[in-house]
């Protein structure tokens, strides 16, 4: 979803960045029709807003890293550990 802003935690303070946003942009974009299972990966930085999210969407969020960087090695630890 397009946050408007380069960073995540300028997006989250800004209030770009919220879980009835998230939710609605998964409900907009019909993703649920195109994976088979229903786990969405947020930014670390936007961690606090995991539990929001999982309410008003009814996916399971996990928290991936806090740096962009970090994103092949999260996948490959954890994303496997979930399938």
């Amino acid at each position: 979803m397009d946050i408007e802003v380069i960073a995540i935690d300028s997006a989250v303070a800004g209030r770009k960045l919220t879980a009835e946003k998230v939710a609605d942009g998964l409900k907009a974009s019909r993703v649920e029709n195109k994976v088979k299972h229903r786990k969405l990966i947020i930014p670390g930085k936007a961690a606090h807003l995991s539990g929001e999210i999982e309410e008003q969407s009814g996916w399971h969020v996990l928290v991936g890293p806090r740096d962009s960087s970090d994103i092949p090695k999260f996948l490959q630890e954890k994303w496997q550990k979930q399938d």
